[in-house]
């Protein structure tokens, strides 16, 4: 489920992924910012002027957000990706001026406006961490044509095992395990009990035991998207799947997602039809 890809395929990526959003008469202008002065949690680039950059659909290493508390020698290895990450990003602007295009439509309520941002060669500098097994992929608001160069990115990084892949705190777990990391983003792998809609929602559960398995819950118009992009493709029950998100606990592990991809098929599964 986890084997290797073919070997050309990470130089692939970074020429796919750096082609810049949507045709040049809709995609926003490549800007010019100050040179970059800092990297702050949530990936977010703090720029000479003050400004600040987040890099849009990224997460990088962070203790507060990839760990349970208490867990110390854990956190030391993740400082140490997070100051890896932090390093190859300094590095990729050098001391000239940070280069970027919107990827929205203004700054978040932190003040930080979400980007693609490219590196001193024009490469995309999302796809080079992803590549590189130095960040994860954040699912939200990502959209074509951005999304299958950045997932396959990723992909290729957590197949072969690079970067942080290979770390104990980020290894692929199993939906069983993740009682144990309440409050943290994971990525996990299981088969899928039962999948349902109730009203406005739409659970999907990998266990017989609502009141204590993992659970994914979609609402309102995740629930439909959810339904419509994946579920009446194929029978979800049985079906092997990867699931990303934060883990919060209600009746047992729970992923409030809010993107239909953060339940990808790792199979076919093409039985009868969910109706």
């Amino acid at each position: 489920m986890l084997a290797g890809l073919a070997g050309g395929l990470t130089g692939q990526v970074q020429a796919a992924a750096a082609e810049p959003a949507g045709s040049a008469a809709q995609a926003p202008p490549v800007q010019q910012g100050a040179p970059l002065a800092g990297v702050e949690p949530g990936a977010v680039l703090r720029l000479a002027d003050g400004r600040l950059l987040r890099l849009a659909w990224l997460r990088l290493p962070d203790v507060m957000s990839d760990l349970p508390a208490g867990d110390g020698a854990a956190a030391t290895e993740v400082e140490a990706w997070q100051s890896r990450s932090t390093a190859a990003l300094h590095a990729a602007f050098g001391d000239g001026a940070v280069r970027f295009r919107p990827a929205g439509p203004g700054p978040d309520r932190y003040g930080a406006l979400p980007v693609l941002a490219y590196d001193r060669d024009g490469g995309l500098v999302q796809t080079d961490l992803l590549v590189r097994g130095l960040a994860r992929l954040d699912l939200a608001a990502l959209t074509d044509p951005e999304a299958a160069g950045l997932r396959a990115a990723e992909e290729t990084a957590r197949r072969r095992g690079i970067g942080l892949w290979s770390a104990t705190p980020y290894r692929v777990r199993h939906v069983g395990e993740l009682a144990g990391w309440i409050g943290t983003y994971q990525l996990a792998i299981g088969r899928i009990h039962n999948a349902a809609r109730v009203r406005d929602k739409f659970f999907v559960n990998f266990g017989p035991e609502y009141e204590t398995d993992t659970t994914v819950l979609f609402k309102g118009g995740a629930a439909r998207r959810f339904r419509q992009e994946v579920a009446a493709q194929r029978r979800l029950d049985g079906c092997a799947v990867l699931v990303r998100g934060w883990i919060e606990f209600w009746n047992g592990p729970l992923v409030a997602a809010t993107e239909p991809a953060q339940v990808e098929p790792l199979e076919p599964c093409e039985r009868e039809a969910e109706k």
